[in-house]
């Protein structure tokens, strides 16, 4: 069997966030912070709490299409009337935000359904997301519908973090792969991030051999085994959403089932390869030109150790 992970290696170094990517997230993150802080301090409204979450939150964040990467922050109001039925519209609240932080770059906020996103030139973007509490309950403010959602995002984190201390950093690693190939194949609109590490969470499977494109296939296998039997990706933590409801039948075995077993027979076909040429072909062909080719050799190579986490990395809160 072809060992590829002096490859892998190398993908991972090419699609981590560098030290100087996390530090402009964070830099925007916290002046974003003052400038809201400022702008409720001027209007003699309560100040709102901030708290990190998604990817950033989870170390999992990638390097995708054109350098473009993010960071997520929560913005949690307190300045809403106890009683819950007189919050006002969610469109209204995202309008609130919109005004704190426009002019702040040169591109005007964008509103979109679940946050607001303040783009930056240096190819990275910030997506606001805004809550309320009401009787110990977080409350997205989404756009639509059911505008004040219940969602903790809390919780999420706290569940992704049971899952990584219980199976090491592998666990991230296998996380970013799925969101490297993704990205790649333009599928991310369907196969969010979101969905991407709830899948890795319940289906996380070791492999005999112990290399990551080993361990990559088996969860791969899992996946599929766990999208054909239960045809829907529920959220694992309260309320415990089907996420994957607006899809027909048909869609999902398009969207999710088909493209997973896909890439699960690349895979294995990989994993199993005699000649190391035909398996970076194949990871190739996943993963795309980040993954390089068997005979080139790394521009700085960064040898990792995929057993033993690492928690050097200067990421924020």
């Amino acid at each position: 069997m072809a060992d590829c992970t002096k490859e892998f290696n190398q993908l991972l170094a090419k699609i981590d966030l560098s030290k100087t990517k996390i530090e402009n997230l964070k830099r925007g993150r916290d002046s974003l912070r003052e400038k809201i802080t400022n702008y409720y301090k001027d209007n003699d409204k309560a100040i709102p709490d901030f708290c990190g979450q998604g990817s950033f939150k989870m170390k999992t964040t990638i390097v995708h299409k054109e350098e473009d990467y993010d960071l997520d922050d929560g913005i949690y109001l307190n300045s809403l009337p106890e009683d819950k039925s007189e919050w006002p519209k969610t469109e209204d609240i995202h309008n609130e935000i919109i005004n704190a932080v426009d002019g702040h770059t040169d591109t005007p906020p964008e509103d979109k359904t679940a946050c607001v996103r303040v783009q930056y030139k240096k190819d990275y973007h910030i997506d606001l997301a805004i809550y309320g509490m009401h009787e110990n309950k977080i409350y997205l403010a989404r756009k639509g519908d059911e505008q004040w959602e219940e969602n903790d995002p809390k919780l999420f984190t706290d569940w992704f973090y049971e899952k990584k201390n219980l199976y090491g950093e592998d666990f991230r690693t296998i996380i970013k792969l799925i969101k490297k190939w993704a990205y790649f194949n333009g599928y991310q609109d369907d196969i969010s991030g979101f969905l991407i590490t709830t899948l890795v969470g319940n289906n996380y499977t070791e492999s005999t051999l112990g290399r990551i494109d080993s361990i990559l296939a088996s969860t791969l296998q899992a996946i599929v085994y766990d999208l054909e039997q239960n045809r829907k990706i529920v959220r694992p933590v309260t309320p415990k959403r089907n996420k994957t409801e607006k899809y027909s039948d048909d869609e999902f075995q398009r969207l999710f089932i088909n493209r997973f077993v896909s890439f699960k027979t690349k895979a294995n076909k990989a994993v199993n390869a005699t000649s190391k040429q035909d398996a970076c072909d194949i990871w190739i062909s996943l993963f795309g030109d980040d993954f390089p080719s068997c005979d080139e050799e790394p521009e700085q190579a960064q040898e990792r150790n995929f057993s033993i986490t690492r928690e050097t990395r200067p990421w924020g809160n």
